[in-house]
């Protein structure tokens, strides 16, 4: 099973800088499966999963609690390679904040920056101040 997007439903991200409940599960002896986030159903499908092409880019974020089997994995103990992956859970350097874009853009919060998003005005500029 792909999910292509982080977008949710009910149109929020998991991209969002905030901890989200995911629970995966597969019916025994079953090709039912179901992906739930927040005990919403994201996805439900029958049949095998699709195929889909190597994520070129991995996770980032954090990760708390996960369990597999009802099992607790230990991410940091059972990644083979550990470059990139570190105990504990830093937030961002930069957040978004009143005033952070300019003349009405609006600030999307990315992993270590802010990104300003002036499509709705008549600016321009990392920070919509241009125009």
């Amino acid at each position: 099973m792909v999910v292509q997007s982080p977008l949710l439903p009910n149109h929020q991200h998991l991209s969002d800088m905030r901890w989200h409940t995911l629970l995966f599960y597969q019916e025994e002896r079953s090709s039912l499966y179901m992906l739930l986030v927040d005990n919403t159903t994201v996805v439900t499908e029958s049949g095998a999963p699709p195929s889909a092409p190597l994520v070129r880019s991995g996770f980032r974020g954090c990760l708390a609690g996960f369990r597999l089997n009802d099992q607790a994995i230990d991410v940091y103990d059972d990644s083979e390679d550990k470059k990139d992956v570190v105990r504990g859970c830093s937030g961002p350097l930069a957040r978004c904040s009143p005033g952070a874009c300019s003349n009405r853009g609006r600030c999307i919060q990315q992993w270590n920056s802010i990104r300003c998003d002036c499509t709705l005005t008549a600016h321009a500029g990392d920070r919509c101040q241009d125009g």
